[in-house]
Formats: C-alpha cells, sequence, structure tokens
C-alpha cells in the first residue's frame, strides 16, 4: 500500500494519504474536497547494500562516479 502526495485544487493544503486501493475515494484532510492532483514523488536516498553486485563495466559506468548510484551501476549491461 503506496502512499501518495496530493494537493488539494480547492485549498491548496499538501498532504500525504495511504492509497489502499485505485478505487478508493481520496479527499483533502482539511477541508474535504474530492478535487486532489497527485504530486511527483520523492525518492528516499540511496544507502549502499551490503554484498552488493559490484557493475561490470565500473571503469566507464557514469553512476559509479563518487556520488553517483551508490557508487554501483543502474543500469542493465
Amino acid at each position: 500500500m503506496p502512499v501518495f502526495s496530493f494537493v488539494c485544487e480547492d485549498c491548496k493544503h499538501r498532504f500525504e494519504i495511504l492509497v489502499r486501493n485505485n478505487s478508493e475515494t481520496l479527499q483533502c484532510e482539511k477541508c474535504g474536497s474530492e478535487k486532489l492532483v497527485k504530486q511527483v514523488s520523492r525518492f528516499a536516498p540511496s544507502v549502499p547494500a551490503q554484498n552488493s553486485i559490484a557493475c561490470p563495466a565500473a571503469g566507464s559506468c557514469p553512476s559509479a562516479a563518487p556520488g553517483g548510484c551508490c557508487g554501483g551501476c543502474c543500469h542493465n549491461h
């Protein structure tokens, strides 16, 4: 059950809500309006996984650079 961020078109209130299923009617928690706009989700910062698989192209992999995707590789080879 994912958590989504919404903005109410009527009162401009921003909030997050747990969505149990797609057929659920969602309402603003402040004014009760159903005029909601889903916001783009932010991703949590990556944490290097222990025992992760190293990128086979580490020397030429742009995401293997410092500050890249956990120092690993984010694309398939």
